[in-house]
């Protein structure tokens, strides 16, 4: 995976992935492979499962000095994962500029015609109200969001369904740590294929075909 021309794209999709987790984290490995597998980054190598291609992936980024081992499992092999703070920063930056990832915040009202266009809705940890109108014309919209992901120890006090529901073509619901049930928006979202989110009822999942991880909490 050289990190030039055609394949930088790649690199750079990869490492917008690691946007979704708290600054300073050790991420687990595994956890970021599924995203990874989810949002349908990771490419088929020589007949190689999809996971061992990703451990690749992340083999050579850490090669690359642009990721940072972390703790090793009793058979060596990689438990978790950091970013540079540099370079988590420069992913920032070059995802505001390409509008790819959306950072929600509190004291800017929100619309579902503002953030449509964004490949990754992200609610931050600190964040615990945020002001958010669906439009008008939000119906006829259709998003363009795949991932919606809270970050660590999130309480936040919104209307999680009513934005939750405006992106048809969700792949990926990260949202463990918002105590809110998604048990009824859930089977709306056919494209997912990573849902973590608490529920306070049973569900058909028939519908969501692609599904690939399901982590469900009932509260």
């Amino acid at each position: 995976m050289d990190p030039t021309h055609d394949n930088w794209k790649k690199v750079e999709e990869n490492l917008n992935s690691f946007l979704g987790f708290p600054e300073d984290m050790e991420i687990s490995i595994s956890k970021l492979i599924r995203l990874w597998i989810a949002e349908q980054f990771v490419k088929e190598r020589s007949n190689k499962r999809l996971e061992v291609v990703a451990e690749e992936y992340l083999e050579e980024l850490i090669d690359k000095s642009l990721i940072l081992a972390g703790k090793q499992r009793a058979n060596g092999r990689m438990r978790s994962c950091k970013i540079h703070d540099l370079l988590r920063q420069l992913c920032l930056r070059e995802a505001h500029t390409e509008t790819v990832v959306h950072f929600m915040n509190e004291n800017v009202p929100m619309s579902s015609e503002a953030i449509y266009d964004q490949r990754r809705v992200i609610v931050p940890s600190k964040l615990q109200h945020v002001r958010f109108y669906p439009t008008r014309h939000s119906s006829g919209i259709t998003s363009m969001t795949r991932t919606f992901a809270t970050t660590k120890d999130n309480y936040i006090k919104m209307q999680t369904s009513s934005i939750v529901s405006q992106f048809k073509l969700l792949k990926v619901l990260d949202v463990l740590l918002v105590w809110k049930d998604f048990s009824c928006i859930i089977p709306q979202l056919v494209h997912l294929r990573y849902v973590a989110a608490n529920i306070e009822k049973a569900f058909s999942l028939d519908k969501l075909r692609n599904l690939e991880t399901i982590i469900l909490v009932k509260t």
